[in-house]
Formats: structure tokens, C-alpha cells, sequence
């Protein structure tokens, strides 16, 4: 995927990035969750074909901004709706040795704004077939940034939710 100044909005798009939702079709976005902290990378297995098991699939653009997952997330989700929680994205992909690499890329509050509300996933570098990881957190509870990371997950249900942001 390219970036930068010469990269092409593609079909739909405008100099501003914004999609036009109603002509661009959504792509798969495949989402994992895990309350109190984010799953392992240990979770995803070594080549990236084991996954952890609280799976949702949203489909959506890249130019989807945190917020608006976070939405998706609490329509599904219930400790996700909890005033006072957080929810702390990290992108899941393969690195360049073949194994399974995690990175946070924001944060945003269920009651209250955030600073990273409208951050893109464009702007999180986020290319097609990556995996998003959601910590659900208590604002004032355990875990926070990278200590979150970690511990199990994959037991619990392995539903599945489809979101089409219009």
C-alpha cells in the first residue's frame, strides 16, 4: 500500500481522503477483543493462523476513525459500555520475519472525548487483511498503554457481528 503525497485516493475518494461510502464498497475488518487488557501475540500463533477466540467482523473503510469502531464495538459488546471505560486499539499484521507483530495506535474513552477520537485507520497505517485487537479497560482499573498487553483470552464466545457505518 502506498503513501504519501503521490498516493491515489482510489475509486469514491476526494483530496480531502474521506471515502464516499455510498460508491466505495467496505472491506472485512477482523476484529478481536479481551477485557482488562489485549490479547498476547502469543494469541495469533506464530504464522498468524491462530487466533484468539472473541472474534467480530466489522465492515467498514479506511477512513473509519476510532470513535466510530468504538461504536461498533459497544453495539456488541457489553463491558464495553461501561461508563468510564477505555477502549485501546493496537493493529495486528505480519512483520517481516513472519511473525505476528503488535502495535497501539490510540486509545479512546467511552464517556468523555479523546484526544485519538478521530484518528483514522488510515492514519494507523492500516493496510487490508491486518487485525485490529480492542482492550477493553476500566478507566481506573488494571492494565493501561503496553502494561496491557498479554495473558491469555480466546476463551468465551466466538460470535459475530457485522457493522456497516453509513
Amino acid at each position: 500500500m502506498s503513501s504519501g503525497a503521490g498516493a491515489r485516493i482510489g475509486v469514491g475518494g476526494n483530496s480531502d481522503g474521506l471515502i464516499d461510502r455510498e460508491k466505495v464498497t467496505p472491506s472485512l475488518l477482523r476484529v478481536f477483543w479481551k477485557e482488562h487488557g489485549h490479547n498476547s501475540d502469543l494469541d495469533y500463533g506464530r504464522d498468524g493462523k491462530q487466533l484468539p477466540g472473541r472474534q467480530l467482523h466489522f465492515y467498514t473503510w479506511p477512513d473509519a476513525t476510532l470513535k466510530e469502531l468504538s461504536q461498533l464495538l459497544k453495539d456488541v459488546v457489553p463491558c464495553a459500555r461501561r461508563r468510564g471505560s477505555r477502549m485501546e486499539f493496537s493493529l495486528v499484521y505480519p512483520g517481516p520475519e513472519g511473525r505476528t507483530r503488535m502495535r497501539m495506535v490510540g486509545s479512546v474513552r467511552n464517556s468523555g472525548r479523546s484526544p485519538e477520537d478521530a484518528k483514522t485507520l488510515r492514519d494507523c497505517k492500516y493496510q487490508i487483511g491486518d487485525h485490529l485487537d480492542i482492550a477493553v479497560m476500566d478507566e481506573g482499573g488494571a492494565g493501561g498503554g503496553l502494561r496491557g498487553y498479554g495473558g491469555g483470552g480466546g476463551e468465551g464466545e466466538g460470535g459475530t457481528a457485522m457493522g456497516v457505518m453509513a
